[in-house]
Parts: C-alpha cells; sequence; structure tokens
C-alpha cells in the first residue's frame, strides 16, 4: 500500500485518482492512486477485468459436523474482493467478531488436518482472520473487507437521536 502524500503536490497527485463524489476527509490524505487508476476507476489487474466479489461465512467451521467450507477453500485465483461475514458493533461501540477464546471462529479456532489451513505461526491470533491474513500474502491484490451486521448479528442499531436500539429501523416503520 503506498504511502500517505507528505506535500500538497503528492496531495494534488492522489486528488487525481479520487472518484467522483467519494467523499474528502478534511485533513486525510488518503492514498488514492495505490487503489484507483486517475480517471477514479479501481485498478483491477490485467487478469480480471470486473469485481468478482467472494462472501466468506465465519459459521461454517465444520465443528458441528455439518461440512467446513474453510479460508483454504476459497478460489483465491478468480476472485477479486472478499467479503467476511461479519463482524458486530459491541455494548462498548466497537467492532468485534465475538469473545476471545478457542471457540471464536474469526481469531481463536483451529482445524488441526485441514489442508492449508496450518496456521501462520507469526501471527498473536488463530481462526479465520490468520487464514486470511496467511493467503493474503499469497495474493496481495485480493480486496478483504469485514461486514457488520447480518443476520446472525441484528440489533446494536442506533436511532435517530443517537440512543442504541434493539432492532434496526425498517422494523419499527412497519410496526
Amino acid at each position: 500500500m503506498g504511502s500517505l502524500a507528505a506535500t500538497p503536490s503528492a496531495a494534488a497527485d492522489q486528488e487525481s485518482c479520487r472518484p467522483d463524489g467519494l467523499y474528502e476527509t478534511p485533513g486525510v490524505a488518503v492514498p488514492y492512486c495505490s487503489v484507483h487508476d486517475t480517471e477514479g476507476r479501481e485498478k483491477m489487474g490485467a487478469d480480471h477485468q470486473r469485481r468478482v466479489i467472494g462472501y466468506f461465512t465465519d459459521w461454517r467451521t465444520g465443528k458441528d459436523g455439518k461440512p467446513a467450507y474453510l479460508v483454504p477453500d476459497t478460489p483465491w485465483d478468480k476472485v477479486t474482493h472478499l467479503n467476511y461475514a461479519s463482524a458486530h458493533v459491541d455494548g462498548g461501540n466497537k467492532l468485534s467478531v465475538g469473545a476471545d477464546g478457542p471457540d471464536n471462529a474469526s481469531t481463536g479456532m483451529t482445524w488441526p488436518g485441514a489442508a492449508g489451513a496450518e496456521m501462520d505461526p507469526d501471527l498473536p491470533y488463530k481462526g479465520h482472520f490468520n487464514l486470511l491474513n496467511k493467503f493474503k500474502k499469497k495474493y496481495p491484490n485480493v480486496k478483504t473487507m469485514v461486514s457488520v451486521g447480518g443476520w446472525a448479528e441484528t440489533g446494536g442499531y442506533f436511532d435517530d437521536s443517537g440512543k442504541r436500539v434493539d432492532e434496526g429501523r425498517g422494523a419499527r416503520l412497519h410496526r
């Protein structure tokens, strides 16, 4: 990833890659050209002319007797983006993937004997995040993202006044 622009001319160069309509955060020099071309289009690489987005779920661990779908099962050479499901906003208003521990698929679980699922010992966590980072080293052009919310993570929304509520706006509107 490129470094943040340090001079006004470098910032202007980065501006040439900022997509039209993308909000500009005051005081933040974003390295747009590391992700977008000078027409503001996302760089996809010669082997992918379009986005190919995979959706990786944290619950297909195999620990419940059902077949596992692990990070090595992802067709890394075919996707441009991988969306990880999912995180949530916890009671302290921070993003979370659950409590630490060996049963946490994101940061604690391991899959002994699963091909390609050997943990990277240099990382301080295990689970899917360890494997995602391990495979990102092999496939650095695949962009990874984390979904916040989702079917299993409903709740923890905020109303118009900023107060935490148990359900999303759509549910309140249909009462």
